[in-house]
């Protein structure tokens, strides 16, 4: 594999151009995993004066709501936010600490097992998994199948006679939707287009609305390789052939002698406050402020944590912002 060198454009912005090239005015949904993502991917194409007409964002849950609008209509169903989905995985809760296990009714108040419950639920559902399924699930602690299958059966019998949507039923009918619509992007989207970014879980009912999208003619669009760390398992993934030089941040050993090594600095923050008041601080430091400059979301670098890399480019320099969330502190790499 050759470095790609010299350039500063990532091989993601690269993939979006080739698309805008090849249909500069046809309609083209872009998947993303947040609105946000998806404008800063916008905004570095269109910094470097490509053009970007005809590209719209959206997400996974957005396009299974338009594939399911219409079995939402014939069914009579109402969608639910988060917050009225939660209110009613409380209810099904609170059904079944009152009918069930004493010693979960003395943890009912405790915010813990309310977040794992709902955890729980809701994971169980988006993995299309029913009550019915549930049954004969072998668990380590009998208690805890009863319990969960009673939460599940009041949760689904709750939403059955209050004629409501949550995500999962969304992504059901969204499934049905794609199955009438033959080997074809379904007419509903009205878009020419469609391709996917990496990083898309490809588990559960979200991955397989992707996978039915992609045998109708979606793509993934290419990325730039992450030297030293297989693709996890359940993440949609399409890493172009030429690595360049910050590809190899997890294997500095394999860097080309030809390369220049980029200089990465580690730190460690308590919080996303504590994270941006240490990358601001280094930019003083390294007398940047005044300068024009201009930031993007380029890519996720870890393919095994959901992470943020920024580039901001100050005049004729390049630095590296890669936020990584997970469930130790906040790390970030400038």
């Amino acid at each position: 594999m050759s470095v790609t060198s010299g350039s500063s454009t990532p091989h993601l912005i690269h993939a979006l151009a080739s698309e805008a090239d090849r249909n500069p005015i046809a309609r083209k949904l872009i998947v993303v995993s947040t609105f946000g993502m998806g404008r800063e991917l916008l905004r570095r194409l269109s910094l470097e004066r490509i053009g970007w007409v005809g590209f719209e964002i959206t997400t996974p849950h957005t396009l299974a709501l338009q594939l399911a609008r219409q079995g939402l209509d014939r069914e009579s169903l109402r969608t639910l936010d988060a917050f009225e989905q939660q209110s009613v995985l409380d209810e099904a809760l609170d059904l079944s600490i009152s009918s069930g296990d004493g010693a979960l009714g003395n943890l009912s108040e405790g915010v813990g097992l309310r977040e794992k419950v709902y955890g729980a639920v809701s994971g169980l559902r988006m993995a299309g998994i029913e009550a019915s399924a549930l049954e004969s699930a072998r668990l380590t602690t009998l208690s805890k199948r009863l319990f969960l299958l009673q939460m599940l059966k009041h949760y689904e019998r709750l939403l059955y006679e209050r004629r409501q949507a949550d995500s999962a039923l969304i992504f059901q009918l969204a499934l049905d939707a794609l199955e009438t619509e033959g080997n074809q992007l379904p007419s509903l989207l009205g878009a020419d287009r469609l391709v996917l970014t990496p990083g898309l879980t490809t588990r559960g009912l979200t991955g397989r609305l992707l996978a039915g999208l992609q045998t109708r003619g979606a793509s993934v669009l290419e990325t730039d390789p992450v030297v030293g760390i297989d693709t996890p398992d359940g993440i949609l993934w399409n890493r172009h052939t030429d690595p360049e030089p910050y590809s190899y941040l997890h294997a500095p050993a394999a860097l080309p002698a030809d390369v220049t090594s980029p200089e990465v600095e580690i730190f460690r923050a308590a919080s996303i406050t504590d994270e941006l008041r240490e990358v601001l601080r280094r930019i003083v430091e390294c007398d940047y402020v005044g300068m024009r400059w201009r930031s993007s979301l380029v890519s996720p670098p870890s393919m095994g944590l959901p992470s943020t890399l920024f580039r901001l480019n100050l005049g004729s320099q390049s630095l590296m912002l890669w936020a990584c969330r997970s469930r130790g502190p906040v790390r970030a790499v400038l």
